[in-house]
């Protein structure tokens, strides 16, 4: 099995490829994010608070349509853990990789936001 950290690598290798080849709706919206990404600069000067702020909301209202096209998504989860970072996205079909990629960056976003890391 594959360590925590290549997964975690090969996820954000192939999240920055579809954040280019424009396979994340409204990938304008993350620009930001992804340039923080890209590395050499530190997250509270690629992205301000308001922007965060709207990452965060966008990513959500993204994440909800997604809920609502696949209800049962988490229903039939494979029990086993592979080295595939998108096992538990099965369930979301093709926008399996998609959905991930808005949940990670929820995640963050709010994550973030919550530690006060950004300044008025």
């Amino acid at each position: 099995m594959e360590s925590i950290f290549k997964k975690q690598d090969l996820f954000l290798t192939q999240m920055r490829k579809d954040y280019t080849t424009g396979n994340i709706p409204r990938s304008d919206m993350f620009k930001p994010y992804f340039e923080w990404k890209k590395g050499g600069t530190l997250i509270t000067s690629a992205i301000t608070k308001d922007e965060a702020i709207a990452i965060m909301w966008h990513t959500r209202e993204l994440l909800e349509h997604f809920y609502d096209m696949y209800p049962d998504a988490y229903k039939d989860i494979p029990a086993h853990n592979s080295d595939d970072p998108w096992q538990e996205y099965t369930g979301y079909g093709k926008d399996k990789y998609t959905v991930s990629y808005l949940e990670a960056i929820d995640s963050e976003m709010t994550s973030l936001l919550a530690g006060g890391l950004f300044h008025e």
